[in-house]
């Protein structure tokens, strides 16, 4: 259809097109006019120009994770490695409502969302802000709005490697209390996730108040031994406890002695205590690593925790000898109350397929009486199924677990255990343990500590508002108490109707002083030397008083005067015997 605009002639269509809307008719355009209009066509050019570019740049900056945001309420995670996506979901279902989540990493941020996509629906991903940044730069940190958050999780970078995360979470934690004491703000949970053990121990008694954070130091390879041990098989003995009259032992066989090995040693030791041993001695727990260095192993391990090994039966295997062949090294501690840690400790130079070893475990599985759980715990994931397959038939069929560590996934062990064919049945047992995903467990640990807090609090333990500790610390010991909690629970239940609830009292307070030297010794505590102790213990009476010695050894030391057996505990400090009766009693009235 053709248009007639006013005018005809021969002009341009457009300059005819100009005229009849922007010119009333046979009304001339002036230059004011001119000029109005010109100015209209750029204001309009100029504001379209702004805008697009200010929402280019929103965008840029949100999928780049340089935004800067103002929130209150939020949970803060700083740093970012394959457990988050899955703990950031699990809080959501479970925890924190509808608040938001701010992650701050130097990762790169697309990448990062497509890890958070694949995990969170599209609802929980909108409450998932990312932000570009290193964790311990103060700067970075400003855009965290560390001040009004109401929780704080420290991982680490991955982007830093395992090496160097410890050093730039603990940057991180200084640079945050920093932020939060200008001005001072109410104390809120920080959650410090740790790679290397012994920095981790060094936090566990941790001498240093913060007056704007609840410090909850955690260690990546102990919460995987935890959850293995208290989790699925129920236990590390297994589904039912060890009843108080039974002759049964703990054996916990690991092959590996790589950190996350010796962390399942080390969590063993922590928990496996149980009051038949205060019956028969000879029940111990035994702990036994496996490896082609087992020897180098164990002196790395006697020169960070010297005190465990000095105290506990040990033997070294060489490689090829008959396991029963080697004697055991008894401790000669008289001043201690000689032989009376319940843990023995094994070390054997080999591999699985070694006929030696293959040997040791067959007369393992033929003992009645044994409580066996493997660990391999070899690096790379195929080495680890490979050894796990490897192992004897009767290994399989007597074991409470198989656990096979694989950081990269377990899918493959699953789909091995879940067969349920009639010919193969084999790997039933066998669980997937480590993965990095699964590492940290929020709800678990939150659960746990609550428990832990709890007791601290507790009107009816008074004596655990000990002022000579930090909250860390006694935190610490607590949440191991708690944990060993349900062992003992296990044990009032297998041992009912078989012993007294006075007897049963008598003998869980003696196992929870065991536990108690074992996790001091761990921690790396030591006891005190014979002439040490005479000096606590002795009546100078110019000298500093009991409880003044008693304290200065353990600071200036980390030598414990209450390191001892029961009965010699109740000669060198018997005002200590009540905190074991007090959390006994605590028990048995809530089993």
């Amino acid at each position: 259809m053709a248009l007639d605009f006013p005018g005809g002639g021969p002009e341009n269509v457009r300059i005819r097109a100009f005229r009849y809307l922007f010119v009333r008719e046979n009304t001339p355009l002036t230059h004011g006019g001119w000029i109005a209009i010109l100015i209209g066509i750029g204001l309009v050019a100029i504001v379209t120009s702004v805008c697009t570019n200010f929402f280019d740049k929103f965008s840029r900056d949100y999928r780049e994770g340089l935004s800067t945001y103002r929130l209150r309420g939020h949970v803060a995670i700083l740093g970012f490695d394959a457990s988050v996506p899955k703990q950031l979901r699990q809080m959501m279902e479970q925890e924190f409502g509808r608040c938001y989540f701010l992650v701050m990493t130097s990762a790169d941020i697309a990448g990062v969302r497509t890890q958070m996509d694949a995990r969170l629906t599209t609802e929980m991903a909108r409450r998932v802000i990312l932000l570009k940044g290193e964790i311990s730069s103060p700067d970075a940190l400003a855009r965290m709005c560390l001040k009004t958050c109401r929780e704080i999780h420290i991982f680490g970078d991955v982007t830093s490697g395992y090496a160097l995360k410890d050093n730039k979470s603990l940057a991180c934690l200084d640079e945050v209390e920093k932020i939060r004491r200008k001005p001072l703000v109410p104390r809120v949970p920080c959650y410090l996730l740790f790679e290397n053990k012994q920095v981790f121990s060094a936090f566990q008694i941790y001498d240093k108040e913060s007056s704007s954070l609840v410090l909850y130091p955690l260690y990546r390879e102990e919460m995987n031994a935890h959850k293995l041990f208290l989790g699925q098989a129920g236990g590390i003995e297994g589904p039912s406890g060890i009843a108080a009259d039974a002759k049964d032992y703990v054996h916990l066989v690991v092959f590996g002695m790589t950190g996350q090995g010796v962390a399942m040693g080390m969590e063993a030791a922590m928990l496996a205590h149980y009051p038949n041993q205060v019956r028969y001695p000879d029940c111990r727990t035994r702990i036994t690593f496996i490896d082609v260095e087992a020897e180098q192993g164990m002196k790395k391990l006697t020169c960070q925790m010297g005190a465990m090994f000095s105290t506990s039966r040990v033997r070294m295997v060489p490689v090829g000898v008959p396991v029963s062949s080697v004697h055991w090294k008894i401790p000669d501690n008289a001043w201690l109350g000689g032989d009376f840690m319940d843990l023995e400790w094994e070390f054997i130079n080999g591999a699985v397929f070694d006929p030696a070893v293959r040997e040791y475990l067959d007369e393992q599985v033929s003992d009645p009486f044994v409580r066996l759980t493997v660990a391999v715990c070899f690096p790379q994931s195929d080495d680890a199924l490979s050894c796990a397959l490897s192992l004897p038939e009767s290994i399989f069929a007597k074991a409470i677990q198989v656990a096979v560590w694989q950081r990269d996934g377990a899918d493959v062990v699953d789909a091995l255990s879940s067969i349920r064919g009639v010919s193969i049945q084999r790997y039933a047992t066998m669980r997937a343990f480590g993965t990095d995903e699964d590492a940290y467990d929020a709800a678990k640990i939150r659960e746990w500590l609550k428990q832990a807090e709890d007791m601290y609090e507790s009107p009816e333990i008074p004596l655990f508002g000990n002022p000579s500790k930090t909250w860390a610390a006694q935190l610490s010991s607590n949440f191991y108490n708690i944990a060993h909690g349900e062992v003992k629970r296990r044990c009032i239940k297998a041992s009912e109707g078989k012993i007294s609830m006075e007897e049963m009292a008598d003998l869980l307070a003696k196992t929870e002083h065991n536990r108690w030297n074992a996790e001091q010794l761990v921690l790396g505590f030591r006891p005190l030397m014979a002439e040490e102790q005479q000096e606590v213990i002795g009546k100078d009476p110019d000298s500093e008083c009991f409880a003044e010695k008693k304290s200065r050894f353990k600071r200036e030391k980390m030598a414990h005067l209450d390191i001892c057996s029961w009965q010699r505990l109740g000669e060198v400090d018997p005002d200590a015997l009540a905190y074991d009766s007090v959390f006994v009693k605590k028990y048995l009235v809530n089993t």
